[in-house]
């Protein structure tokens, strides 16, 4: 029965003593497979996207691969809150005005109207005319 590639890159990074670069481990994985550099170039993505997800492997840094059951779980995980809260609240305000800015709203701190405001009032005046004269135009 012939191995997987992710069954022959297991076992060639549990002899290893140290992790591999994904290219080192790909040459590996594809000289003990015997495939062609045509194969290699066809099924490099793919392996490398089941490598991602096959929870034996970890990716640990400058796409260097070790086992799993190798690496302590506080070297690989990321606290996603952390990702989240990099940027101040002062900053997101900021970031808030600029896109009102764009989508012309009116500015907040200074209350000025944008030309989409004016636009929206000369629209909102003639709707009054039209009311008042009690004729639609």
């Amino acid at each position: 029965m012939k191995k997987s590639m992710l069954d022959v890159a297991y076992t060639i990074l549990e002899g290893s003593d140290k992790p591999l670069a994904f290219r080192d481990m790909l040459d590996q994985v594809s000289k003990a497979l015997g495939m062609s550099e045509d194969e290699v170039r066809n099924k490099m993505a793919q392996f490398y996207t089941n490598l991602s997800v096959d929870g034996r492997f970890v990716c640990c840094t400058d796409n260097f691969w070790e086992v799993r059951k190798r690496v302590p779980f506080g070297q690989v995980h990321i606290d996603m809150n952390d990702a989240y809260n990099d940027k101040e609240d002062s900053d997101d305000d900021d970031d808030i005005d600029d896109v009102e800015k764009e989508l012309g709203e009116e500015d907040s701190e200074t209350g000025d109207a944008t030309d989409a405001d004016a636009d929206s009032d000369d629209d909102d005046a003639e709707i009054e005319e039209v009311t008042d004269d009690g004729e639609a135009e």
